[in-house]
């Protein structure tokens, strides 16, 4: 995970190089280890440093863009906007699942409310700092997108916590879980914000 995370600052040779050796490492972890794991279990302990060392190599890329701390915090604060939203709107007027099986207290309604306070920090934020000159046509779109990938990432992290038959993803943090239950959103947020400062604005 940390040669992901720090591949900006590698050479392509270092990266496929590490790459390489993580891939045989896991699959002579694989051989050695069975039949005590599964397949499954080998395959998401392959996954997880790759899913998050590849998004959050995205937090160096930031810092090439102009106003790199104005667009971090963007993200930061859309994930947040998306889950107070979508838990306020749905314990407010949440009716209809949106996933029962993976997260029963996720409502379509509370959904529609993470949009919603995504597109009003997103716009706010703008209006009240250096991004101001941004067409807000295109913070809409990044708010609309930042609020869809912050819960596909949470209800992502509850499939693989269902999988594994746990309520949170570690106990690090008293109350909360592990780090993964507070990132899980962040994850895919930050590459979205990333690219839309990239190519778009």
């Amino acid at each position: 995970m940390l040669l992901l995370w720090a591949a900006p600052l590698l050479s392509e040779e270092l990266i496929w190089a590490g790459l390489t050796a993580v891939g045989l490492a896991m699959a002579a972890f694989g051989v050695w280890s069975y039949p005590r794991i599964t397949i499954a279990e080998l395959s998401l302990n392959l996954f997880g440093p790759f899913y998050l060392g590849l998004t959050l190599q995205y937090s160096l890329r930031v810092l090439n863009l102009a106003d790199p701390f104005l667009i971090m915090l963007l993200a930061l604060l859309l994930t947040w906007a998306s889950d107070v939203g979508g838990y306020a709107v749905g314990m407010l007027w949440g009716k209809r699942k949106l996933a029962p099986q993976l997260s029963p207290k996720k409502t379509w309604e509370g959904a529609l409310g993470s949009v919603l306070f995504c597109l009003f920090i997103a716009l706010t934020y703008a209006h009240f700092t250096a991004l101001a000159p941004v067409k807000s046509a295109y913070l809409i779109i990044l708010a609309l997108l930042a609020s869809l990938a912050a819960q596909l990432g949470d209800l992502f992290m509850s499939a693989i916590k269902r999988y594994f038959g746990v309520k949170d993803s570690g106990f690090i943090i008293p109350g909360h879980g592990g780090m993964l239950d507070r990132f899980d959103s962040f994850i895919l947020v930050l590459p979205l914000v990333y690219y839309g400062f990239h190519f778009l604005m």
